[in-house]
């Protein structure tokens, strides 16, 4: 499979390229709001948003290095200059947000791509049982170290309050809103690498890209999902809308989705000044 690149760079699709471009920045710019949210509501601080980003968007670059955890231990250890921050505090927010956003990307899979996602766990029984073994062990592992959890959480003075439900459920909408205008994202590039309208498939394009993230996050090694993904969404999507269109989209995508981190993290710089040392006088 041949694909040539350069045919979509014509003088009309660069402009629509950095407009998609500029809606991905701004996407991520937001991003650490479930983060700062939960990490409020542990530790009863406010903080400030020029902070909370910087650390976010610094450590997301981290994900493309071998392991998405890397972005994870890179926030910690951003974090870990700030005076008001812990280890602890960081690591259970980081799991917190991790969790719902796995639910959301879950359930825009389920409800918005049904049909192509029963479709590819019929014709990829491996992966469906991979799914179920990974939850199984899962709750599992959470059943047998309940007590255990209990009690650090307890130690850790971490209490489960309406509040933090809450924030649980506003984190859950917003990451499902993200997905789904990343999804919007990936369908107008599909219309432009397709010369169609695919508009009309968005929710089910959208479902799609939510379950190859989830299975790009989950899987170990992989570096911001990258190839995991891809194949993913080609194996649920490549029969309806073809494999040369939908591939070629999704590796656009990828390429903005990597300048928009990058020009993310700049942004967050140059609107607010931010110098490394700050972090570290207020340790």
């Amino acid at each position: 499979m041949h694909i040539n690149f350069l045919q979509y760079f014509s003088g009309s699709n660069i402009l629509k390229f950095i407009v998609l471009l500029l809606f991905f920045v701004a996407l991520i710019f937001i991003q650490f709001i479930p983060w700062k949210l939960f990490l409020q509501n542990l530790t009863s601080t406010k903080f400030p948003n020029k902070i909370i980003n910087y650390i976010f968007l610094k450590s997301s670059l981290m994900k493309y290095i071998p392991g998405n955890i890397f972005q994870y231990i890179g926030r910690e250890s951003i974090a870990s200059y700030h005076q008001s921050l812990n280890v602890i505090n960081v690591t259970t927010s980081i799991i917190f947000e991790s969790v719902s956003a796995i639910i959301s990307a879950l359930l825009i899979g389920i409800i918005a791509s049904h049909e192509y996602t029963l479709h590819f766990f019929a014709k990829h029984q491996y992966f469906l049982f991979s799914l179920c073994l990974f939850l199984l062990f899962l709750c599992i592992l959470l059943f047998l170290m309940r007590k255990k959890i209990s009690l650090f959480l307890y130690k850790k003075n971490i209490h489960i309050t309406i509040q933090l439900i809450w924030t649980f459920f506003v984190s859950i909408v917003f990451f499902c809103i993200s997905l789904l205008i990343q999804g919007l994202i990936l369908t107008f590039i599909l219309c432009i690498v397709g010369n169609q309208n695919f508009l009309p498939l968005f929710f089910s394009i959208s479902g799609a890209f939510s379950i190859s993230w989830v299975a790009g996050y989950i899987t170990p090694g992989a570096s911001g999902g990258i190839g995991v993904r891809e194949v993913i969404i080609c194996l649920i999507l490549g029969n309806s809308i073809g494999e040369d269109s939908i591939l070629a989209a999704i590796l656009l995508f990828r390429f903005l989705n990597i300048l928009a981190d990058i020009f993310s993290y700049l942004l967050v710089l140059i609107l607010n000044k931010i110098d490394y040392s700050i972090y570290k006088n207020g340790k």
